[in-house]
């Protein structure tokens, strides 16, 4: 797993906690949403071509209508936009904040890449990924994506490894992760 940090803003927060627990954060993330983007203009300035050099070195360079992503974490969709507009024709974009996803959709509605989304508010945990999806509210399917994008989120986690495990799981065979940790 490639990993690129430090995201200019507190760690007071949590994007998500996975495995159906309370998020206690929830509520600072979904009041923090209006001003993200702002406050994270410094971080985004350096992930977007941060994250395209980490796609380049793992052969994405180039846009695939085929292609599939999930952006864990993906927040206002600062990572998530230019991957839908430069690298994949279906993103689907997670985050424990219905603030922060509903500011995200705001972005791109009426865009031409609108209909490349697919918006999921939800504490995902390993238990949320199945080998097919028969229940609605289990959206996420094992091996379906080629890129797995958890920025800024898995110290957050409470077990880390279960969730690396799980975002592994989320791949199809030769799908790439790509994460990143704050450097302090």
């Amino acid at each position: 797993m490639a990993s690129e940090g430090g995201h200019g803003h507190s760690h007071a927060h949590g994007h998500s906690h996975g495995g159906g627990e309370s998020n206690p954060n929830k509520d600072a993330w979904n009041k923090h949403q209006a001003d993200y983007d702002k406050d994270s203009a410094d971080f985004v300035a350096k992930a977007v071509p941060a994250m395209k050099k980490l796609l380049a070195a793992a052969g994405i360079s180039s846009f695939s209508e085929g292609r599939k992503a999930l952006d864990f974490g993906a927040g206002t969709g600062n990572l998530a936009i230019p991957l839908a507009t430069s690298f994949c024709g279906h993103v689907t974009a997670v985050d424990v904040s219905d603030g922060m996803l509903g500011h995200l959709q705001k972005k791109i509605k009426s865009t031409a890449i609108e209909s490349r989304f697919r918006v999921v508010c939800a504490e995902l945990g390993p238990s949320d990924v199945v080998k097919e999806i028969s229940d609605s509210k289990r959206q996420i399917k094992e091996g379906d994506y080629d890129l797995v994008l958890c920025s800024m989120v898995i110290h957050h986690m409470p077990d880390r490894k279960k969730t690396i495990e799980m975002f592994k799981s989320m791949l199809k065979p030769g799908g790439e992760r790509i994460g990143g940790l704050p450097k302090n």
